[in-house]
C-alpha cells in the first residue's frame, strides 16, 4: 500500500463510490458477498487498492495547507513540482491561528517569517499525504497568499 487503509466509517461513508468501484472491477453485491467469506484476503487486498485510490485522488488536488503549533504556523503552497514553505515564528506561544495572526497585526516585530521551497521526496502525493497525517490541514490558501 502507499498510503493507508481506509477506516470503516471512512469506507461507510464513501459506500457509494466504493459500489462503483466493485462494479467497473466486474463485482456486484452478491459476488462481493462471496469474496468476504471465501476470501477474506482477496477482499482486503480489493480495499487497500480501493483506499490508494482515494487518497491518491485527494493528495493530487491538495494546493494549499497550513500546520499550526507552539511553534509558530507553516503555511505551504503544493506545486506540481516542488513545494513553498512560508514559517511564521511567534516569539511568545499562542492558542490559535487567528490568536497569534490578530498579535501579528498588531506587534509583527515579535514574529520572523522564513520562505523556503524544496522538491518532493519520494513523490507530491506521498508528502502532502504525511503532512496531513501528521495534521497538516487542507486551506483555501488565504494565509499562505497573505504573506507573500
Amino acid at each position: 500500500m502507499k498510503y493507508r487503509r481506509l477506516t470503516a466509517e471512512e469506507l461507510s461513508g464513501l459506500e457509494k463510490e466504493f459500489v462503483h468501484y466493485l462494479i467497473i472491477n466486474g463485482i456486484d453485491a452478491q459476488e462481493w458477498e462471496k469474496i468476504k467469506s471465501v476470501s477474506a484476503e482477496k477482499a482486503d487486498k480489493m480495499i487497500e487498492i480501493y483506499s490508494d485510490m482515494v487518497f491518491e485522488g485527494i493528495c493530487a488536488k491538495v494546493k494549499y495547507c497550513e500546520y499550526f503549533d507552539k511553534d509558530g504556523l507553516k503555511l505551504f503552497r503544493c506545486d506540481e513540482d516542488e513545494i513553498r514553505l512560508t514559517e511564521i515564528i511567534p516569539t511568545s506561544a499562542f492558542d490559535s491561528v487567528q490568536e497569534m495572526m490578530t498579535h501579528l497585526a498588531k506587534k509583527p516585530d515579535e514574529f520572523r517569517i522564513f520562505y523556503t521551497s524544496k522538491g518532493y521526496k519520494p513523490d507530491r502525493n506521498l508528502e502532502i499525504f504525511r503532512m496531513i497525517s501528521a495534521g497538516a490541514v487542507i486551506t483555501n490558501g488565504t494565509y499562505y497568499e497573505h504573506f507573500q
